[in-house]
């Protein structure tokens, strides 16, 4: 046999282009709010947000059982147990209705008077003025959507509630049951959506801040702790949400479903187990996805709105003295700049980088500045894991 070498290729005269490309990353979410500053287009955004927060708050919270975070959660309890007890004593279905829509916003309103003053006070006015703001037309809103024939119809998975006991009780007492089999698709319901409500709700709280404004209730509190201390109150801000939550299904969810049960005991459909006053109606599905929420809310706030994250700039400019004279030059904010010689791999040459320590939502300032003063410089933004030392944080007094 022939022994049959193959011939070594010959190199392609393949050819390559090399170009610069510039490399855009949007900075901060919701980049278009942290330039608004006049405050009537902050009252205008104010206004949107409580609109969409209303709406979508009969779809995901109304509608489903769960309860929202903190003082809302306490409003949505009060507004179910006395709702409850005018349709268990006879009263008519319109009039449980109505109670129902009004309380299930108004008590929020209500509880939150007090919190003005204090954020008026210990923040400042402007801060007090918008969330009161969003708190009135989201109230107004509220009631207005909920009292719309039909409207707690409205849903995206479907009804998750347990049919029996939403009959015999108006639609006014809202839960599902761990045991009874055919409510074993709905499970997964009330899972999504408090999934999804604790991802726009978090995206509406994360947009106000960012406009100088909250949700009220307990972030009025987690803002006014932030600006004194300048940090968030982590666990408390969670245990806070918790306790409310658990007192809120008690008299909410707990007790009304519970009576319903027992009044209806010989009535009870075929398969069904739970007793009145069981745990696990205590720990009902709307319980364990409202629980969720507070673990998963706390997160996305946090990715969208880290206003206590520290960061450090790096800037490659030729011009450097240009920069930091516009950045000293700002009368809201102060920064402290240092600069760096750095020489290129290529072309062994100096060059001096600026760099800048701040928190995160301080860094689109100086990008901005950066951009406006040289197109073509280079900046890379770099996570900050601990700190010990001063920064500069600048607070709008009244």
């Amino acid at each position: 046999m022939k022994k049959h070498n193959k011939e070594p290729q010959k190199p392609t005269d393949q050819q390559y282009e090399i170009g610069r490309v510039k490399v855009s990353d949007q900075l901060l979410p919701f980049s278009m709010l942290h330039r608004v500053k006049k405050k009537s287009l902050q009252i205008i955004w104010t206004i949107i947000i409580s609109i969409l927060f209303a709406f979508f708050g009969i779809i995901f919270i109304q509608n489903t059982g769960l309860y929202g975070f903190g003082v809302d959660a306490i409003s949505h309890g009060g507004a179910r147990f006395i709702s409850f007890l005018i349709q268990y004593n006879n009263g008519s279905k319109e009039a449980a209705r109505i109670v129902f829509v009004v309380l299930f916003w108004f008590i929020n309103f209500a509880i939150n008077i007090p919190l003005f003053i204090f954020a008026a006070k210990k923040i400042n006015r402007n801060f007090a003025l918008l969330t009161f703001i969003f708190m009135l037309f989201s109230t107004a809103f509220g009631i207005v959507f909920g009292l719309i024939p039909g409207s707690e119809k409205l849903n995206l998975f479907g009804r998750p509630l347990n049919d029996f006991i939403y009959r015999n009780t108006d639609g006014i007492v809202q839960t599902a049951i761990w045991s009874f089999l055919g409510d074993a698709n709905k499970h997964v319901a009330i899972v999504l959506y408090g999934l999804l409500w604790a991802i726009i709700q978090g995206a509406i709280a994360a947009a106000l801040l960012i406009l100088n404004s909250s949700t009220a209730g307990f972030d009025i509190l987690v803002v006014w702790y932030s600006r004194e201390k300048f940090k968030n109150l982590g666990i408390v801000y969670i245990i806070f949400h918790i306790i409310s939550l658990i007192i809120s299904n008690f008299i909410g969810t707990y007790l009304p479903a519970s009576l319903t049960i027992q009044k209806n005991l010989a009535s009870l459909p075929s398969g069904w187990e739970v007793a009145p006053w069981s745990t696990e109606l205590l720990f009902n599905p709307s319980f364990a996805s409202s629980f969720l929420m507070i673990l998963i809310n706390g997160l996305i706030v946090d990715v969208l709105f880290p206003k206590y994250k520290l960061v450090k700039l790096e800037i490659y400019t030729s011009k450097i003295e240009e920069i930091q004279k516009a950045i000293y030059s700002l009368k809201d904010k102060r920064f402290t700049t240092s600069t760096a010689i750095v020489r290129g791999g290529y072309s062994k040459k100096e060059q001096t980088v600026l760099v800048a320590n701040c928190f995160y939502v301080d860094a689109a300032t100086v990008v901005e500045i950066t951009t406006k003063e040289d197109p073509d410089a280079f900046i890379s933004i770099y996570d900050t894991k601990k700190t010990l030392g001063h920064v500069y944080i600048s607070k709008s007094i009244n």
